[in-house]
């Protein structure tokens, strides 16, 4: 939501290059409509609202292996920057969440081996990348969300799939983390 009532939504294009940004007013009107361009297929994970007028997206691009994208507008819909960053691996973050005047990010990674992982990463509010962290399971991790408990801990959410001898069995994970990054 914005400060006077209003929204801005967030997407990609069909052609799957652009994230897509869209500022609604409180009557539902459509103010701006803007797009941050890439030259690989981008997926947009989640969009916030900074707090100073400006909006920032967090997701992938997809080219030899999936890079973490970080892409803000201004209030007006201009792009302020975009930033795609190899963190190693293969990175498709979903969650993002402000936290202390920056940006906590997760999602999966997919290590050298294949081996699949939740990830976390703090991002700076120009984009750079400060920290990431991985959390290694036998079978998928695909964290959802990031949320902050009422004891003031940071946690992520999401669900994991474990070979359980012939078949796989679905569970929810939910794990805290400092805010560097520690599990």
């Amino acid at each position: 939501a914005t400060t006077d009532g209003g929204w801005v939504l967030g997407g990609h294009t069909s052609v799957g290059q652009a994230a897509l940004a869209v500022r609604v007013s409180a009557t539902g009107s459509v103010q701006w409509v803007s797009t941050a361009t890439s030259k690989f297929d981008f997926r947009m994970g989640e969009l916030l609202a900074v707090g100073d007028g400006t909006f920032l997206a967090v997701g992938w691009q997809y080219n030899s292996d999936p890079d973490a994208r970080v892409v803000r507008w201004a209030a007006d819909g201009k792009v302020l920057y975009q930033s795609a960053f190899d963190l190693g691996g293969d990175q498709q973050p979903v969650a993002a969440r402000l936290d202390n005047g920056h940006v906590l990010v997760a999602g999966q990674v997919y290590g050298p081996q294949n081996q699949p992982a939740a990830q976390l990463a703090a991002y700076s509010l120009q984009g750079q990348p400060l920290w990431t962290s991985a959390l290694m399971f036998n079978g998928d991790l695909w964290p959802v969300a990031l949320a902050l408990r009422s004891d003031g801990q940071r946690m992520v959410v999401g669900t994991r799939r474990a070979y359980a001898g012939k078949a796989y069995d679905a569970q929810v994970f939910a794990r805290t983390f400092s805010a560097d990054g520690a599990w």
